[in-house]
């Protein structure tokens, strides 16, 4: 699929004003989102942990890949996710402003992939699977609702569907030159502003990213110092899925969630030096040049 990367930085840059709460295509009016941009800076900075799985198809047949998830927010721009099996690592991935790495430890030999951001922005590569694990990871973030709003300028209708459900459809500006535009439509219960449902796609509503709760199940986000009740309530299980390709499926099952750093190696985390010495990866090359027949072995 064609790069959607960092359309997060999109949805964060100078997107704190809020719409007043008004009907702008029909049906009743969606109240403001003052509140979930609120919950959004509350949900800064999060560790959590739980389990992943990938489905995807391709010319050997449908494939499933299941392991331990563990990830680290810290801001806006800065994200780390571990994937292991029986306690050993075999996926790092991780981005901040200037650029986005993945250490494969999965197979031989093992492998340090970087790239910067500015070149993964400019990208036109389709069908690159690592390109899509971090877009589906990058989208989780919103599904956890840990990415404020667009600005009230973006915003194209807000209605309410159903007693306690809005929508809020926004047309933002693309982090590429190529295309001007691409829509985000969000579903949030209005009580506690839980996102219930993600999409956002090109223009022409061909390419694009969904995700959705399949599961009633819900987990509550520990802030400390807050009273339980007050912790912000996320879907258990998220899923997310390229729109030109239902059969590939990032499922995100979430076993505990807190909005804190402390006592987690940050440092470590987030220095691709400190886990290439703890790695000792074989191989070293670019996200964007791993395509084709050999990064198509690694996932969706």
């Amino acid at each position: 699929m064609r790069a959607f990367l960092l359309f997060t930085v999109i949805l964060i840059s100078g997107c704190m004003e809020s719409h007043r709460s008004e009907e702008r295509s029909g049906g009743v009016a969606a109240p403001s989102t003052d509140a979930m941009a609120a919950r959004a800076e509350r949900l800064q900075r999060l560790h959590g942990w739980g389990v992943i799985e990938l489905r995807w198809t391709d010319d050997a047949g449908e494939h499933l890949e299941q392991g331990d998830l563990e990830f680290w927010i810290d801001g806006p721009d800065r994200l780390a996710v571990r994937i292991s099996k029986l306690g050993d690592t075999y996926i790092w991935l991780g981005m901040n402003t200037q650029e986005a790495w993945v250490f494969d430890l999965s197979r031989q030999p093992t492998r340090l992939l970087r790239e910067s951001i500015e070149r993964l922005q400019k990208s036109g590569l389709d069908d690159d699977p690592w390109l899509t694990i971090l877009e589906m990871i990058q989208l989780m973030k919103v599904g956890l609702g840990a990415v404020p709003p667009p600005p009230s300028e973006d915003l194209v209708s807000a209605r309410m569907s159903g007693d306690t459900m809005a929508t809020y459809d926004w047309r933002v500006a693309a982090p590429d030159s190529r295309s001007s535009k691409r829509s985000l439509r969000m579903t949030v219960n209005t009580i506690d502003w839980q996102p219930l449902a993600a999409e956002i796609r090109d223009i022409d509503g061909s390419r694009g990213l969904i995700l959705s709760s399949p599961s009633a199940k819900t987990k509550r986000i520990e802030i400390p110092d807050v009273s339980s009740l007050a912790w912000p309530i996320v879907s258990r299980v998220i899923d997310v899925q390229p729109l030109e390709d239902p059969g590939t499926v990032a499922k995100f099952a979430f076993e505990g969630i807190t909005a804190t750093l402390q006592g987690q190696p940050i440092d470590r985390i987030f220095d691709v030096d400190i886990l290439r010495t703890a790695f000792r990866p074989e191989f070293e090359g670019s996200i964007l040049e791993m395509s084709g027949e050999e990064s198509a072995s690694v996932g969706p």
